[in-house]
C-alpha cells in the first residue's frame, strides 16, 4: 500500500462540502479544510502510485474542484534512518 496527499483548490465557499464528499471515498484516510494556497488536504491510500493518481483524477472531476496536486508519501521505513517517526509510534 502507498499513501499520498491530494492538495485541492475548490470554488469559493465549497471547501467543507467537498472535504466531506472526499471522506466518503473508500481510499480516503481523511480530508481536512485548510487555509493557505489550497482549500482541502486529503490523505488517500491505494495499492500503487498509479492507483493514487487515478483517485486524484477522480477528485479533480468532482463538481466544485478547480485544481488538484498529488504528493505521494515516502515510505515510513525509508524515512526512519533520518530519525523520522510517525505520530502514532510508541515512544
Amino acid at each position: 500500500m502507498v499513501e499520498g496527499y491530494v492538495l485541492v483548490e475548490v470554488q469559493l465557499g465549497r471547501a467543507a462540502e467537498i472535504a466531506h464528499r472526499f471522506e466518503t471515498y473508500d481510499e480516503a484516510i481523511h480530508a481536512d479544510v485548510v487555509t493557505g494556497c489550497y482549500d482541502v488536504l486529503a490523505r488517500i491510500r491505494a495499492a500503487t502510485v498509479d492507483a493514487l493518481a487515478e483517485i486524484a483524477e477522480r477528485m479533480q472531476r468532482e463538481d466544485g474542484v478547480t485544481r488538484t496536486l498529488l504528493a505521494p508519501v515516502s515510505h515510513a521505513e525509508a524515512a526512519a534512518h533520518q530519525g523520522w517517526q510517525p505520530l502514532h509510534a510508541a515512544v
